[in-house]
């Protein structure tokens, strides 16, 4: 089994997934949809099967910059 750590960062509608192992990202619309991504993403990139990758879901909050800008905007 190939175990692999995962970052996901929330940016507008979508989830970053970032998996420095392989200093790759994909992307999912729904976070139930993010382990699944990984795996596949991981499992097409470096030729294991998907049923043999395991991935440690971590999630990072971020302010985007488009809402941080539309943030500091709001506030002047």
């Amino acid at each position: 089994m190939s175990s692999f750590d995962i970052d996901v960062t929330r940016d507008g509608g979508w989830w970053m997934v970032h998996i420095p192992k392989l200093g790759e990202r994909t992307q999912a619309r729904y976070p139930r949809e993010v382990e699944l991504m990984a795996r596949e993403y991981i499992a097409i990139s470096t030729g294991t099967p998907i049923d043999q990758v395991a991935v440690n879901w971590r999630r990072r909050t971020l302010v985007t910059w488009g809402r941080l800008a539309t943030s500091t905007s709001l506030s002047r």
